[in-house]
């Protein structure tokens, strides 16, 4: 009984088997069947590459973001204290303009302190040059000497004389010295005064007054007054037909705005991740100004020009390639 079992159990196998071949088989002819009317991308017969297809306009908007033409978060060098911020987010303020100041009073202490020492050195190194100077005048004397001027005392005036310079030397070291102190004091005691490097507006606070900054952490975020630009990515065959001055259109729905933009830059090499290239337009000299845009909104933008043909491409691609 237990070998019927066995039987019966070994041909259901060997015919759910070949039941799952054939379903394989026949989905896979199927799928050839399907792939053989496909078009080939790529492959082109006689007929086909004769004609070339027409240029046609790009219909898609491709998605960008309004940027500053000038951003730069301000920071100081040095660290300290925060004493003071005359400015508000959302103020405009011209180049020059302070913007924050550190705690000072160390520094301006310390810078006192050197200009002393230099004053000191200076005052040393005037003495030993006077020192020298009569070394060399009492050497000149024991030599035009003729009489009565023993070796030994004109071996002293010339040994005085090599003193008094390595005196003088040294006094020239030490003022040097002292002179790039107090030069790095006043450098650090002017960055403590943290000033617009340009005409604009405060886009945030990252400090208060009272708070200890770091040197090089942020303290104001400052972007520029001058018109901004798009910087959108298109595909690679548009990228490479785009040049400089093509004309688009900018659509921010933020505010219901639209403008006149040129292309400026256009990437040399395509981003690895979306194998996109990035293209960067400015306001054309017709359009409006754009007091209602700002620094970080989406915009859309059109391509106004034709989209280019694949023979262009092909050129262009050629183009490239050579040496």
């Amino acid at each position: 009984m237990s070998r019927r079992r066995r039987a019966s159990r070994g041909w259901a196998t060997v015919v759910g088997v070949a039941l799952l071949i054939a379903a394989a088989v026949g989905v896979s002819r199927a799928s050839r069947a399907v792939d053989s009317r496909r078009p080939v991308v790529g492959a082109s017969s006689g007929p086909v590459a004769a004609s070339a297809p027409e240029s046609r306009p790009v219909e898609g908007a491709f998605v960008g973001v309004v940027l500053a033409r000038e951003v730069v978060n301000v920071a100081p060098r040095v660290a300290g204290r925060l004493r003071a911020m005359p400015v508000e987010v959302g103020d405009r303020v011209s180049r020059g303009d302070v913007i924050a100041q550190l705690d000072d009073h160390e520094l301006r202490r310390d810078l006192a302190l050197a200009e002393a020492a230099l004053e000191g050195a200076l005052a040393a190194r005037v003495r030993s040059r006077a020192e020298l100077g009569e070394a060399q005048q009492r050497r000149e004397r024991r030599r035009s000497a003729t009489t009565g001027i023993a070796a030994e005392e004109l071996s002293a005036a010339e040994h005085a004389e090599r003193v008094g310079d390595a005196n003088v030397k040294a006094a020239e070291a030490t003022v040097s010295e002292r002179r790039v102190q107090v030069g790095k004091l006043r450098a650090a005691l002017d960055e403590a005064t943290l000033r617009a490097p340009f005409a604009g507006t405060v886009a945030s606070r990252s400090a208060s007054p009272g708070s200890l900054v770091a040197a090089g952490a942020q303290v104001v975020r400052l972007v520029g007054v001058g018109a901004p630009f798009v910087r959108f990515a298109v595909p690679i065959e548009v990228g490479h037909a785009l040049r400089g001055g093509a004309r688009v259109t900018v659509e921010v729905e933020a505010v219901g705005a639209s403008f006149e933009a040129n292309v400026e830059n256009v990437a040399p090499e395509v981003e690895p991740g979306s194998q996109l290239i990035v293209v960067e337009a400015a306001p054309s000299e017709r359009a409006p100004p754009w007091p209602t845009v700002a620094s970080g909104m989406v915009a859309r933008v059109r391509l106004a020009g034709p989209s280019p043909r694949p023979t262009d491409l092909d050129t262009t691609a050629a183009r490239e390639r050579r040496p």
